[in-house]
Parts: C-alpha cells; sequence; structure tokens
C-alpha cells in the first residue's frame, strides 16, 4: 500500500480510476429481479408540504424536513405506522438529517447542532461558535460541521458531549463530514476556503485520508461524497464537461459507475452493497435494476425519486397516484437477509448431496 502526506494526515492507497465492472446487458435483462417493491405510503400533515426525506434507519423509521404555508420548517418522523411532527425540533425551526436504530435524530437549530432523544433536546457543539450535524451512528457519534474561533468549518466527530475534528483545523481549509460508519470513518469533504471546489474525502478513525480520484482534466467545481457503509465503500457523485458521473470508492480505488446504465449520481450505499442513484438500485454482484422493473407489474404508483437506501434494502422514495404524489417506503419482497438465507441453503444443500454422491459404496 502507498501512502502520501496530505494536508498533516495520510492519504490511504494508491488511488486509480477504475470502470466498474457490470453484467452485460444480455445478462441484465435475462435475469430476472431478486425481489420485487411493495409501496407504502408514509402519509402526510395538515398544513405541511414540500416534504423531504433525510434519513431512514434498519427499523424503517424516516425523518425529514417539510414546510408550513407561512414556510417555516417543521420536521417529521415516519415511525413505521404513521408521520408525525417532531414538535419540540419544529418549534426551534430546526431541520433533521440523520436517525439511528436507536431513535437518536440529529440536524441542526439555528447555528448549533442537535440532537433529539427520548423527547429531549441536547446541543452538541458545546465551545464552538457554530455547528451543524447531518449523520449518526449507533454508538451514538454524529458527524458534521463545527466551526471555532479563527478556524474555518471543520469535519467533526460529537461524542458523548465533545467535539472532535477529524482532521487537522485551519482557517484556510474547511471540511464538513456527511456521513458517519459504526467504526468512526467519515464521509465529507473538504475544500479551501473562497473556493466552491470540494474534494470528496474518507476520514478514516485512525486519522488517515482517503481521496477518490478522477483525472483532473474531467472535473469540475463540484463533487461530493454522499454516504459510507461499515466496510467503509463510499458513495458519491462529480461532474464532467459531459454531465455528472457516479463513483464507489473502497480500498483506496475509485470505481466510475457506468453512466450510460446507472446514471448521474449515487446518494446512498447499505451494508450489503447496495447503491441508490439516479439511474436506480446497482447489486453488489453488478447488476442495476431500474426501479420501475422491480416494481409490480399492475402497481399503480410511479415512482419518481429515490435516493435512501437502508440494510433491510427498504428505499425511501417519491411516489405518485395519477398527479398526487407523496413519500412513500418501498419495501423490497423478498427481502434481501431472506435471499441471502435462500442461497446459503440451496448451496448447503448442494454441498450435502456432493458429498452424498462421493460416499464410496458399501
Amino acid at each position: 500500500m502507498k501512502t502520501m502526506a496530505f494536508l498533516g494526515g495520510l492519504v490511504r492507497g494508491l488511488v486509480v480510476v477504475l470502470v466498474c465492472a457490470t453484467a452485460s446487458p444480455a445478462r441484465a435483462e435475462a435475469d430476472p429481479p431478486p425481489y420485487s417493491f411493495a409501496v407504502r405510503p408514509l402519509g402526510t400533515l395538515p398544513g405541511l408540504s414540500n416534504f423531504d426525506a433525510t434519513a431512514i434507519n434498519d427499523l424503517g423509521h424516516v425523518i425529514g424536513n417539510a414546510t408550513d404555508a407561512g414556510g417555516r420548517l417543521h420536521t417529521f418522523l415516519y415511525d413505521g405506522a404513521r408521520m408525525v411532527d417532531i414538535a419540540p425540533l419544529s418549534a426551534l425551526n430546526a431541520t433533521v438529517s440523520g436517525i439511528n436504530n436507536a431513535g437518536q435524530i440529529v440536524g441542526s437549530a439555528g447555528n448549533q447542532a442537535v440532537m433529539y432523544s427520548a423527547g429531549r433536546i441536547s446541543y452538541l457543539g458545546t465551545g464552538t461558535v457554530g455547528s451543524g450535524a447531518a449523520a449518526i451512528n449507533d454508538a451514538g457519534q454524529a458527524t458534521g460541521w463545527a466551526q471555532w474561533s479563527g478556524t474555518s468549518r471543520q469535519a467533526v466527530i460529537f461524542d458523548s458531549g465533545s467535539v472532535r475534528a477529524v482532521t487537522w483545523s485551519d482557517s484556510w481549509w474547511s471540511s464538513e463530514g456527511v456521513d458517519i460508519n459504526e467504526h468512526g470513518d467519515v464521509a465529507g469533504a473538504f475544500n479551501q476556503r473562497g473556493s466552491n471546489e470540494k474534494r470528496p474525502t474518507l476520514f478514516y478513525a485512525d486519522g488517515s485520508l482517503g481521496q477518490p480520484y478522477l483525472d483532473n482534466a474531467f472535473w469540475s467545481q463540484r463533487h461530493m461524497a454522499t454516504g459510507i457503509n461499515d466496510a467503509g465503500q463510499m458513495v458519491g457523485w462529480f461532474e464532467t464537461h459531459n454531465g455528472d458521473g457516479a463513483y464507489l470508492f473502497e480500498n483506496g480505488v475509485t470505481h466510475a459507475l457506468n453512466p450510460l446504465r446507472f446514471g448521474r449520481r449515487a446518494y446512498d450505499i447499505n451494508n450489503h452493497t447496495q447503491i441508490v442513484g439516479e439511474g436506480g438500485i446497482w447489486e453488489s454482484d453488478g447488476i442495476l435494476y431500474d426501479i420501475a422493473d422491480l416494481m409490480p407489474a399492475d402497481s399503480p404508483w410511479r415512482v419518481t425519486e429515490w435516493d435512501l437506501i437502508n440494510d433491510r434494502g427498504q428505499v425511501v422514495a417519491s411516489a405518485c397516484l395519477g398527479d398526487a404524489c407523496q413519500l412513500v417506503l418501498l419495501n423490497p419482497v423478498p427481502e434481501p437477509q431472506v435471499i441471502a438465507m435462500l442461497g446459503a441453503g440451496l448451496a448447503l444443500l448442494g454441498l450435502a448431496a456432493t458429498r452424498h454422491r462421493r460416499l464410496p459404496a458399501a
């Protein structure tokens, strides 16, 4: 493994450009999808509109933001059965952006990072002049940004009342965290102060850095990291002179996801390496499925957007019945775990049969 000094840290891996291996179109068309989606509407709240989902946990609980007729922000939680207004946060005109499996919710109120848990609000950015939280893991570690006097915004981890920068602080460079995995690795970005040129960065828990890279001739001023899983696989998107592109960054290598099949942007990744993006869902075996192909043929729903996925393969989307559109939860039938268990069971049966055939005759 080659390492190099960068901004006071270490950049992991010899980063090269690869085109992510994909199945041939013939295979993708010949193989039926391994599951289909059942649609569950998330509902609405009286007097609110512009519902925007921002995170989902593995229980299928969804959070997001909406506005009332006066333009005031409200936060909502779909708890698996109904949508409710998170009144204490809405009273602060807050926004929410992350939820873990314990139901802890993080976001921002004014210019401060906040956590909402068990009906109580905690301010996370103690000692800073400004902060915001973007995501939270099951250990209760949140990531986002914080700013101290005399510094630019820095990517941080909020943990047990402390605020820790994940890289060195400087008045010239700024950074932010957008997602965090269970190991404390943070997906985020660096950019030079006064510049819109963000460089997606993986801030490893050990203090080293990983940066996706495509030839500078193809990069423009906008490229983002959007999600990370527990294996340290990070996804995001970048702009080129020919349009946007999606990438998967793993083990120091940047894989450009085929834009002709995947679409222009990748939004989220789960621990089964399922990636959701503008083109649909990219499975770990390299096959891309269009969302429309995963809907039952007789479904009256028309899915228009999708950008969040959990480890159960549930996808948060916008869908329409005629001209009426709302947020929905797409539930895979069967779930990925069931598919994996069936595959493992069949493999064991095959192994047992092989062993039986190899037994010597009596």
